[in-house]
């Protein structure tokens, strides 16, 4: 695709069918025409009220009556939020819905993970199908389990037996479960658990005391918050917005080919932070 440039025919029509005025994007080398002939990595700078959002629209357009591809790719439009995707399909509307189909990816960040990274990721591992990726139910979902981990059975038995210690740990660290991320260190690949996404690893601390934990009541408390932040995963299948992201992270590291199977697959742009080419 970076060998084709849109012809004046082909501009025209999209103007003309986008209701804009025939001069809306200047010469061939105004800085709106220069974006839609454009087909190399480009950040695109401008203020509210510029005109990126029509250049972005003309340019899918554009590239919409094109497809399907030679080579079979697709192009992908990752964005922050999906009020942006909802823009686009209101804008063009029934003219986008060939953009909406296989091979093209169009979704925000978020949904381009959970798709091709932390769902495949997930399946792989625990060889079940995910029932949700959602923060709120994650957490709603995470105050029955942390209970159920004090049952007197083989397998919590040291929870059982250090309850009151375990939970009085869990009052003083205020939403300590909510916020429970696996992370991977960077220098072995080994798994951890921190409270925020990519942080350090969690330090068991006596609250409010001079004196700590010996190491195996702090060994017990660390494999309870694993426990707990396991269980979610294994069992309920529910994972928060964050933990993709750290499915996604473990795919990559784990499938080196993945980053080259998409770029064959898709055009990666980011309408917002990297423009519309």
């Amino acid at each position: 695709m970076n060998d084709l440039a849109f012809s004046p025919p082909e501009i025209a029509s999209v103007i003309h069918d986008l209701g804009l005025p025939e001069n809306a994007f200047g010469d061939e080398n105004s800085a709106r025409m220069r974006i839609i002939n454009c087909w190399d990595d480009c950040d695109i700078v401008a203020c509210p009220g510029s005109g990126k959002t029509t250049v972005l629209l003309a340019k899918l357009l554009l590239l919409a009556r094109r497809m399907p591809f030679e080579d079979g790719r697709g192009v992908c439009v990752l964005t922050h939020t999906n009020v942006a995707i909802d823009e686009i399909k209101y804008q063009l509307g029934t003219k986008s819905d060939v953009l909406f189909k296989h091979p093209n990816f169009f979704g925000t960040i978020q949904s381009f993970v959970d798709r091709f990274l932390s769902i495949p990721c997930f399946k792989e591992r625990y060889k079940c199908d995910v029932k949700a990726i959602d923060t709120n139910l994650y957490v709603q979902k995470i105050k029955f389990v942390k209970y159920w981990k004090f049952k007197n059975n083989r397998d919590c038995q040291d929870f059982y037996i250090n309850k009151g210690t375990i939970q009085h740990y869990i009052m003083a660290n205020e939403n300590i479960l909510n916020e429970l991320h696996y992370c991977i260190s960077q220098s072995d690949e080994s798994k951890y658990l921190s409270r925020t996404l990519n942080g350090k690893e969690i330090d068991i601390k006596k609250p409010r005391s001079q004196s700590d934990y010996d190491d195996e009541t702090k060994k017990i408390i660390y494999s309870y918050l694993d426990s707990v932040k396991e269980t979610m995963h294994k069992n309920l299948n529910i994972l928060s917005y964050d933990d993709a992201f750290y499915f996604a992270d473990l795919y990559l590291r784990n499938h080196s080919n993945i980053s080259d199977i998409l770029s064959k697959r898709l055009n990666f742009r980011d309408s917002q932070k990297r423009g519309v080419i």
